[in-house]
């Protein structure tokens, strides 16, 4: 991309329209054809993060080569749409209210009619051609790389941080006192978040910030149906007081989440809305479906009445 720079201002500062729109256009095929082209033969070719074999993982090396391409690609977009501002190309939100000025060094090398409009024009041409490939090409290696190598890994975590979670125990187990003050109402939460940041950490270490987010978004949004079949799953199994315990887990786990990034929570608001109506107390609830003339909407934004009166059989009355 330094190359590409160098290339533009040199062309652009010989004030000739023709020159400037036909080099673009070549660089944006050579780009396209090749640099683009070569990541994602290399990403296709060498290090997909493919398991060797059913139910195993991908080898870590080939992970790590195929996040470092992924990087490339996305460091180079942010790179072209920094050259493209920098020698008069706007975005279309900037453009508005600041075209005169945001055209300004073009217009020093192109004076004449509408010539700086129309580089400007093929700059930005370029800048979101090439954009709209690095962004496929990225989103698909983001889907890769939780399909392949962190779901199956998650799915593991979760199969650790439940196991022995119990939540059908009455009012007379829970004066036990290694359930009061032991691990057992805290296991579940703590066992994720260890192993959540053990699989997380490394990647975000690798990773630029934007595809990290991607990936943790992607993940948030699974995460979040997971669960939710796993609460439904409940129906009926769940006591007064494992029902507490129930949302203290769900809980946790969202925390950990979302604990560098508050807007990873808002796939789980359905989540959280069920586990509040399973633990309303029968007089809560009654006030809710009867009182105050309440509308659906007022009642729940993200559940169905079905889902609500589904949500109050989870635990056990």
């Amino acid at each position: 991309m330094y190359v590409v720079d160098n290339l533009l201002q040199h062309v652009l500062s010989t004030g000739n329209r023709e020159l400037a729109v036909s080099v673009m256009l070549a660089i944006s095929r050579v780009l396209e054809s090749d640099f683009i082209g070569i990541i994602h033969r290399r990403m296709r070719d060498e290090c997909y993060p493919k398991p060797p074999a059913q139910g195993g993982f991908p080898p870590e090396e080939e992970v790590v080569s195929f996040m470092i391409l992924m990087n490339t690609l996305d460091l180079a977009k942010e790179y072209l749409e920094r050259v493209a501002s920098s020698r008069g190309y706007v975005s279309e939100t900037q453009r508005v209210g600041v075209a005169t000025a945001s055209t300004q060094t073009l217009r020093d090398s192109f004076p004449f009619h509408r010539d700086a409009d129309s580089v400007a024009d093929s700059l930005h041409t370029m800048n979101v051609a090439l954009s709209a490939k690095a962004k496929e090409l990225l989103n698909d290696g983001i889907l890769a790389l939780f399909d392949e190598f962190l779901w199956p890994r998650i799915k593991l975590v979760l199969t650790t941080s439940f196991q022995d979670a119990v939540y059908d125990m009455s009012e007379g187990e829970s004066l036990d006192e290694e359930d009061v003050d032991g691990d057992t109402m805290e296991q579940v939460s703590p066992r994720f978040e260890g192993e959540w940041l053990a699989l997380t950490r490394p990647l975000k270490r690798i990773m630029t910030p934007r595809t990290y987010a991607a990936l943790m978004s992607l993940t948030a949004n699974k995460l979040a149906t997971v669960l939710e079949k796993r609460a439904w799953s409940f129906s009926g199994r769940v006591t007064a007081l494992g029902s507490l315990r129930l949302e203290s887990d769900f809980s946790g786990i969202i925390s950990v989440i979302a604990k560098d990034n508050y807007a990873l929570r808002e796939p789980f608001t359905r989540l959280q809305e069920i586990l509040t109506i399973a633990n309303m107390e029968d007089d809560e609830w009654d006030e809710l479906g009867s009182g105050y003339d309440s509308s659906k909407q007022e009642r729940s934004r993200f559940l169905s009445d079905e889902e609500m009166a589904k949500a109050r059989t989870i635990v056990r009355r």
